[in-house]
């Protein structure tokens, strides 16, 4: 007969290979998705930490902020537009001037400042002039991630 330390421990390694094999499919969900989404925050530092925990799971994106170099940024933005990568995890340096008409998902993951930034933002979609995913849940994106960030979809 276990402890009740055993119990626990036992438990405790269930629920870890559970939510292990729940991440590995969602990151699969996400690496077989046929559309462009753009993943907002705030600051290089949580863009990059951000896309660091999606790579290091498996995910197919690239990142752009101020904080890469500008070959860096020049080739993650190629890769990202021309559809070969569908996830692009970035900061407002990508709201602005960026012709990407294929990006159908815009995710806030930190609320924009203001509202400029916010209209920016959303504009991604909005001149695209296709029809737009709505409604993409906060679980099937981010959820096994565990972020504390709170998510706002937007058209």
């Amino acid at each position: 007969m276990q402890t009740q330390p055993e119990l626990q421990h036992e438990q405790l390694v269930n629920q870890v290979r559970a939510t292990h094999h729940q991440l590995e499919q969602q990151i699969e969900y996400l690496n077989k998705i046929d559309y462009l989404v753009m993943i907002f925050f705030n600051t290089a530092v949580n863009a990059e930490s951000f896309y660091n925990t999606l790579s290091s799971l498996g995910a197919n994106c690239v990142q752009f902020h101020s904080a890469l170099s500008g070959l860096d940024k020049e080739e993650n933005l190629r890769s990202f537009a021309s559809g070969e990568i569908p996830i692009m995890v970035c900061t407002d340096s990508a709201s602005r001037g960026l012709d990407l008409p294929a990006v159908r998902v815009v995710v806030q993951a930190e609320f924009a400042l203001n509202v400029v930034q916010h209209l920016h933002r959303i504009d991604r979609t909005s001149l695209t002039r296709c029809q737009l995913v709505r409604n993409v849940s906060y679980q099937i994106l981010l959820h096994p991630l565990h972020m504390s960030l709170p998510l706002w979809i937007l058209y």
